[in-house]
């Protein structure tokens, strides 16, 4: 028998964030501080700060609003107007939209990776169309980040697809999906109600999602880490309301466990990988920042072991910025936005 859809209209969302309306929502997220700072700045101010770096972010949100992506090493891929969320396009094998605990994501017995729907469901690739709209304050860009959200948040309803069956991937979206807001909610392209109503219900949907479905082990990892950054942010985010409340304070809470069982005391991290270091130093230090954002207490052995785990990055770093290949390469981000060699931590 299949599974109900979890039904959550706007009065809802209302309720669980103690907003009296949807434009009074709306307003109070888009002035809240955030992570990282995200702002306006002209195109000729940033070349005089990265010269060179302009152009590779027009080329490559050019890209993304062409739907045209290179993930995992698969090169350059058209994608066309409708993109297939739920396809391997390496191998053209596809998981049927269902129930995510109904889903056989590994299909052993067909050669396949999970990991490309994952991947392109991240949004990551988009992120230069927003740097794209910060340099320039091009609509275009906007209403192309929104048409792709819109079309994914149709193409995946709640819990039901293969981008529900692993809760690190949903951790992962809030962390971008807050960034996309921060950019655009000022945008006209974003100002339609109906849209808004859309974006937030859907980004608290994975929270709540996040919070029921942790990922805990006997020895926790980058994916337990991941849930509690995802839970943090959706929790700061939206900050009001029992939930978000909850939410906040149990991701800070399973942060501050895990890092100094994840991370020894010389900052390097338990999974013996210098690209699942970087990973990781990113999991643990943007729900950090975005604490400092909002006035929060960063406890002083959390700090510590985070610089610890810089001065490791720092240590196995050559002048020329590459970093050796040691244990698992994975080599995922959380919240990509520099253009340099996916090898060169030095940022």
């Amino acid at each position: 028998m299949p599974r109900r859809e979890r039904r959550f209209d706007t009065d809802m969302l209302l309720s669980l964030t103690s907003a009296s309306s949807l434009e009074q929502l709306w307003s109070r997220l888009s002035t809240d501080p955030y992570a990282v700072p995200v702002g306006r700045v002209t195109a000729s101010e940033y070349e005089a700060a990265c010269p060179g770096d302009a152009a590779r972010i027009f080329s490559w949100a050019d890209n993304a609003l062409a739907h045209r992506v290179d993930l995992l090493g698969s090169g350059p891929i058209q994608l066309g107007p409708s993109i297939d969320w739920q396809t391997d396009f390496k191998t053209g094998v596809s998981w049927s939209p269902a129930f995510m605990r109904d889903i056989n994501y590994t299909k052993l017995d067909r050669p396949s990776d999970v990991k490309i729907p994952w991947e392109l469901s991240r949004l990551q690739w988009l992120v230069p169309a927003g740097q794209a709209y910060l340099l320039t304050g091009d609509e275009k860009y906007a209403l192309a980040v929104r048409a792709v959200l819109e079309d994914w948040i149709q193409g995946n309803p709640y819990g039901h697809s293969v981008n529900w069956t692993c809760t690190m991937e949903v951790a992962l979206r809030i962390l971008t999906w807050t960034w996309f807001f921060q950019v655009f909610s000022q945008s006209s392209a974003w100002s339609d109600a109906t849209f808004q109503s859309q974006f937030l219900r859907a980004l608290y949907l994975h929270g709540e999602f996040t919070a029921g479905h942790l990922e805990r082990s006997d020895i926790n990892g980058n994916h337990l880490t991941a849930d509690a950054a995802g839970l943090t942010f959706a929790g700061l985010f939206f900050h009001a309301g029992r939930a978000p409340e909850r939410w906040a304070r149990q991701g800070w809470s399973l942060l501050c466990e895990e890092l100094p069982r994840q991370v020894f005391p010389d900052g390097v991290d338990i999974e013996a990988s210098v690209p699942y270091h970087r990973l990781v130093l990113e999991l643990f230090l943007l729900p950090a920042l975005y604490r400092e954002s909002r006035g929060l207490s960063l406890p002083p052995d959390y700090r510590d072991r985070l610089i610890a785990m810089a001065g490791f990055t720092q240590a196995y770093t050559a002048p020329d910025g590459s970093a050796p290949f040691i244990g698992d390469a994975d080599d995922a981000r959380v919240l990509p936005f520099g253009g340099q060699a996916i090898h060169d931590h030095r940022y």
